[in-house]
């Protein structure tokens, strides 16, 4: 079925869509499961119609059918009929679970539509820059809202993917979406200062300096781990650990997903860090991964612009297990315990920590819970590559 010659008329497409539309929510998200979608569970309704209608117009549907590996969906008596609706009977059997690259996931998962103008009321809002396809956008920092970025802004001063955009943005038709109506800052610096700089050839070099923060003589462009045995509201060397390193030259950036409250309010003592938070006890699934990938994003921009970066991420392992929650639903096999996908994104960010031909570094570190340190994603894949700090 993947030849121009069966692809689909108009009519066909449009009552397939109707067929599809009129689907119960298990159903629906049985058939995304089918065509290849990942992790249909987090998607909304009009956008799983739409992406498999997308995979039906683009002749892009292979059927595969689970194997008993990994966790199961709701199983459905009438899967058949489902599939029937594609008007492809052939379903694939496999023995390898799907392998995904860092593009794969990141790709699809950021395709966000865009609406039209609703409001005149404005309100600060601050992100990471996203340019999907030919949308522009960004995950407000503070709320679980969107903000699109007109394209003359884009044009005017050059923002590349990975920006931190702080701009006036007014509400458009739907409650969690918003449109820049006027940027103030990129990076942390006034728009008029900005500049859309990148080195050429940069590339990695071995890291040769050290720093000693409250005590701990942290290795700067490496991965740095320091294990705790209490939550981080309790801990004050943390505390002074993290206000010595806000103090040292370039951006610190703090990334912990499903803090309790204590932790967050602690967290507001440190005004120079760009925070990506998610608070305990909410449904974090999307909101976790959108603060992974806007870190990774605003890392390699900062690195790429020449400046220093520091990667605090708390706790790793923690990380680790809320990735797998958002990838639960998918084909992926399990890797040192985690899903791999979950590996993948997790390698991407540990990739980033290096010294860089520009004299500047990214330096990573890695908090976790001592409860954690059997953990075989994080000996295998952290430990064994990071300084231990004492």
């Amino acid at each position: 079925m993947n030849n121009q010659a069966n692809k689909l008329s108009e009519s066909e497409l449009e009552e397939k869509r109707e067929a599809i539309s009129n689907f119960g929510i298990y159903e629906l998200r049985a058939l995304a499961r089918a065509v290849g979608i990942p992790s249909p569970t987090t998607k909304k309704r009009d956008f799983l119609v739409d992406a498999i209608m997308d995979a039906l117009n683009n002749n892009n549907v292979e059927l595969v059918q689970k194997t008993t590996k990994g966790r199961p969906f709701k199983k459905l008596e009438s899967m058949d009929s489902i599939l029937s609706v594609i008007g492809d009977n052939t379903v694939k059997q496999f023995e390898i679970p799907k392998t995904y690259s860092y593009d794969d996931l990141v790709t699809f998962a950021q395709e966000i539509p865009v609406f039209e103008y609703h409001s005149e009321d404005v309100i600060k809002k601050e992100g990471v820059l996203r340019q999907v396809k030919k949308t522009c956008y960004f995950m407000d920092l503070l709320e679980n809202v969107v903000v699109f970025i007109p394209g003359e802004f884009i044009e005017k001063y050059s923002l590349k993917n990975g920006d931190l955009v702080e701009a006036v943005a007014y509400k458009i038709n739907a409650d969690n979406q918003y449109c820049v109506k006027e940027l103030i800052k990129v990076n942390n610096i006034s728009c008029d200062e900005y500049k859309s700089f990148n080195y050429d050839n940069i590339t990695k070099t071995l890291p040769s300096l050290s720093r000693d923060f409250n005590g701990k003589k942290v290795v700067l462009g490496g991965r740095n781990v320091l294990v705790i045995d209490e939550p981080l509201f309790l801990n004050p060397e943390i505390s002074k650990l993290i206000s010595d390193i806000e103090k040292a030259e370039g951006q610190v950036l703090f990334l912990g997903v499903n803090l309790c409250t204590e932790d967050q309010i602690l967290l507001q003592r440190y005004p120079k860090l760009i925070k990506f938070l998610t608070e305990y006890g909410e449904d974090n699934l999307s909101k976790n991964f959108d603060k992974v990938i806007d870190t990774i994003n605003l890392s390699n921009r900062l690195i790429s612009s020449g400046e220093n970066v520091v990667l605090i991420i708390y706790d790793i392992v923690n990380l680790l297990n809320a990735l797998d929650l958002y990838f639960s639903n998918s084909d992926a096999m399990k890797v040192l315990g985690h899903c791999q996908q979950s590996n993948v994104i997790i390698e991407k960010l540990i990739s980033l920590a290096s010294a860089y031909s520009t004299g500047k570094d990214c330096t990573a570190l890695f908090i976790c819970n001592k409860l954690d340190i059997e953990d075989m994603f994080l000996k295998n894949q952290v430990l064994k590559i990071s300084r231990l700090l004492k």
